[in-house]
C-alpha cells in the first residue's frame, strides 16, 4: 500500500528531527568527554600527549599570525606554537595549547566568545 503525500511529508520530518537530536545529543557527548581530556592536560606535558589526548588541531598559530576570533595577541615567546581546538561553531568557543620551543605545554586556555 503506497503511502499518501502527507505521510510521505510527516515521516521525511520525523527522520530530519530525530537525526538533528542525534547530532546535538552526540556532539554534546563529544564535547563533554573532549572537555574532560582537555582538563587533564597540563604545563610541561609534551605535544605527543596533546595530540593523543585531543587529536589533531583545528589550526596552528605560528608566533608571527594571530588566530583570528579568541586571542588578542599572538603567540609570544616562551609560545614558540599556539595549537587551537573550536567548537563546531566556529566563533563561540575554542581551547589553546600553547607549546615551548621544546615542544612542551606552556599554558592551556579555554576562550568563549562573549
Amino acid at each position: 500500500m503506497p503511502l499518501s503525500q502527507r505521510a510521505r511529508s510527516e515521516f521525511a520530518a520525523i527522520i530530519v528531527v530525530v537525526t538533528f537530536v542525534a547530532i546535538v545529543l552526540g556532539r554534546t557527548q563529544y564535547h563533554k568527554n573532549w572537555s574532560a581530556a582537555f582538563e587533564t592536560i597540563g604545563a610541561g606535558d609534551t605535544e605527543e600527549v596533546v595530540l593523543n589526548k585531543l587529536g589533531s588541531p583545528t589550526a596552528r598559530e605560528m608566533p608571527d599570525r594571530l588566530y583570528p576570533g579568541y586571542a588578542l595577541e599572538s603567540c609570544i615567546a616562551p609560545c614558540a606554537e599556539r595549537l587551537w581546538y573550536e567548537n563546531l561553531i566556529p566563533g563561540i568557543e575554542a581551547w589553546s595549547v600553547s607549546l615551548t620551543s621544546e615542544r612542551r605545554v606552556l599554558e592551556t586556555y579555554h576562550w568563549v566568545s562573549p
